[in-house]
């Protein structure tokens, strides 16, 4: 009965995982699936074409591909299996999965490139989803097009997204609210929000760790952190690249002179949300 209980119920759930991981980590060599999986007639062949596709990328992600054969294989055990008396609470546990890990791969990613190359983010909206619709915001109505990275400091960060290349300031939204209680920490290539000494200023700019900076934690010695929201997950070089271009002292139009700014101007040609 345990065993039959593990083939009938578990092992859709089991399938499921594995073809969702084959398809948000192509780039791991997962083991083929065990055969256990495939012991129910038509299972098989379903798993090892699972496998044969682990180098789709997340770009070629297709639900149908990958929900259709778990729903197929659950109802046609709920017709045959002795546990069949359990169907209603076997279909909620499998809604609730379906819900949970479909929509865990959706979380949104944004392309910046810039005249020194192009770098992905990927946002953290479930950890801080006023700050990731703040920032997609800006990202969709084309405000980050056209701005500068104004302040570099290599060994520390590289900060933009607010001036233009004379190093005028764009007028912003209203900011929003720190959510740097957040759990995530300011480690190498994440990135957060810039702001004042005021925790809830955080409008437009945002900086991108170029080394793990515990200090900018929560909490800090001011009591409050700077608000992490994502990470770049491809382009670091080019994040690498803008941090070792020489900066200088340069005038500004209503900040008189500013410090760190690059000697040659990296400007964000364009931001767009991947589909």
């Amino acid at each position: 009965m345990r065993a039959r209980f593990y083939f009938d119920i578990i092992s859709p759930f089991a399938y499921f995982y594995v073809k969702l991981r084959h398809r948000l980590e192509p780039r791991l060599q997962i083991e083929p699936v065990p055969a256990l999986l495939g012991s129910l007639s038509g299972f098989r062949s379903l798993t090892q074409r699972s496998a044969a596709h682990s180098s789709l990328s997340l770009t070629q992600y297709n639900g149908v591909d990958l929900y259709l054969p778990f729903i197929y294989h659950l109802g046609r055990t709920m017709r045959t299996s002795p546990f069949c008396s359990c169907r209603a609470l076997i279909t909620a546990l499998a809604g609730t999965f379906l819900f949970t890990t479909g929509t865990a791969q959706a979380e949104p990613r944004v392309e910046f490139k810039t005249n020194q190359g192009s770098f992905v983010v990927d946002l953290d909206s479930a950890k801080a989803p006023k700050t990731a619709d703040n920032f997609l915001k800006y990202v969709q109505s084309g405000f980050y097009n056209g701005t500068i990275f104004h302040r570099v400091i290599d060994g520390f960060m590289i900060q933009g997204g607010g001036f233009t290349p004379d190093l005028n300031q764009k007028p912003t939204n209203p900011p929003v609210v720190s959510e740097a209680q957040n759990g995530l920490k300011n480690q190498t290539y994440t990135i957060a929000m810039a702001r004042t000494s005021d925790p809830d200023s955080a409008t437009a700019q945002f900086f991108i760790n170029v080394r793990d900076n515990q200090g900018l934690d929560f909490p800090n010695a001011m009591g409050n952190g700077y608000t992490v929201f994502g990470k770049v997950i491809s382009g670091t070089q080019t994040i690498d690249r803008i941090r070792k271009i020489p900066t200088m002292v340069a005038p500004a139009p209503k900040f008189g002179r500013m410090a760190d700014v690059p000697t040659t101007a990296v400007v964000i040609e364009s931001a767009t949300v991947l589909k």
